[in-house]
C-alpha cells in the first residue's frame, strides 16, 4: 500500500474516532449561529463598526483603538427580518449612520417596490437611516431613505425615489431635497473637503458622472458622452475625478456635426441628456 493511501485511511480512522456518531446539529442550531458581517471603517478615525446577527436578531457594533474593544451601540430585540446595512462612519470617525430595512440583495425591487415583510406587521416597512450613538446612547432615525453618505464638513447626503436629499443627524429638522436630477442618482462619493459631491446619473441607456458644489448650488457633468459611466472616485486634493467608462446600450447610427465657425453642433440624432 503506497504512503499516500496509508495517510488517507490514518486519516480517516482518526477523524471517525474523534466524531461521536451520536453528534449532529440541529436546524434550530444551524438558523440561531451567529454571524458579522457589513464590516466598515473611519476613513481618519481608528474606529470599526459591523453588523451582529444572533438567532435573526441584528445589532450594530463598534470598536476604536488603542483596544478595540467590542461594543454594542443597538438595542434591537426581535427577529424582524429588518436588515441593517450600509453602515457609514463620517471621515473623522465621530459619527456613524446606519439603514435599516429593504433587500439590498435583490436582482430588483419587488412590485410596487415594497420592502420585506416576514412578520406581517401592520405598519408598512420602510428603508430608513440611522444615527447610532456612540456612546450607546439610543439611535435616532433621520429620515427615509437610503445610501447615505457624510462629508468632511459633516453633511449628510442619500437618495430617496432616486434624488439626493440631505437631513441633519439628530433628526430634528426637515430632510429637504438637495437638488434636482433629471436621472435616478447612485454612489454619491463626498470629495475629501467636503465642499462637492459627485454622483452617477442613470439615464437609463447611458449615465454621467455629475458634481454638485452645494455652496454654489450648481452641478456640471464630466465630460458627458452616449456611454455609461460610473465609479467616481476624487483626488486627495478634491480637484479631479476620476470614473470608468464603459460603452452605452444604443448604437447611433448619426453622429454630430459641428459647424466649422462656432463649433456648435447642428446635427444630433438620438437620445440626449
Amino acid at each position: 500500500m503506497s504512503f499516500l493511501r496509508l495517510s488517507a485511511v490514518a486519516l480517516s480512522v482518526l477523524f471517525v474516532t474523534a466524531v461521536p456518531a451520536s453528534a449532529h446539529f440541529t436546524m434550530e442550531q444551524v438558523l440561531h449561529y451567529p454571524y458579522s458581517d457589513n464590516l466598515a471603517s473611519a476613513e481618519h478615525g481608528d474606529r470599526i463598526a459591523w453588523v451582529r446577527n444572533v438567532a435573526g436578531v441584528r445589532n450594530v457594533w463598534v470598536a476604536g483603538g488603542p483596544d478595540f474593544k467590542a461594543r454594542q451601540v443597538t438595542r434591537y430585540t426581535e427577529d424582524d427580518g429588518q436588515e441593517i446595512t450600509q453602515l457609514t462612519f463620517s471621515p473623522d470617525g465621530m459619527h456613524l449612520l446606519y439603514v435599516r430595512g429593504g433587500d439590498h440583495d435583490a436582482n430588483w425591487p419587488a412590485d410596487g417596490n415594497l420592502q420585506p415583510d416576514p412578520s406581517s406587521s401592520p405598519d408598512e416597512p420602510k428603508v430608513t437611516i440611522w444615527s447610532a450613538s456612540l456612546d450607546g446612547d439610543k439611535s435616532e432615525k433621520v429620515a427615509e431613505g437610503d445610501a447615505p453618505a457624510i462629508s468632511a464638513q459633516d453633511q449628510i447626503a442619500f437618495i430617496k425615489d432616486d434624488q439626493v436629499w440631505t437631513a441633519p443627524h439628530d433628526g430634528e429638522g426637515k430632510p429637504e431635497r438637495l437638488f434636482f436630477d433629471r436621472g435616478k442618482v447612485r454612489d454619491l462619493r463626498w470629495s475629501p473637503d467636503g465642499t462637492k459631491l459627485a454622483f452617477v446619473s442613470n439615464r437609463g441607456d447611458h449615465s454621467f458622472i455629475v458634481i454638485y458644489t452645494p455652496s454654489q448650488k450648481k452641478y456640471v457633468y464630466a465630460t458627458p458622452d452616449f456611454t455609461q459611466d460610473d465609479a467616481a472616485a476624487w483626488s486627495p486634493d478634491s480637484s479631479r475625478v476620476a470614473f470608468v467608462r464603459t460603452p452605452g446600450q444604443k448604437i447611433f447610427e448619426n453622429v454630430p456635426a459641428c459647424s466649422t465657425t462656432s463649433g456648435a453642433s447642428d446635427q444630433m440624432v438620438g437620445g440626449g441628456a
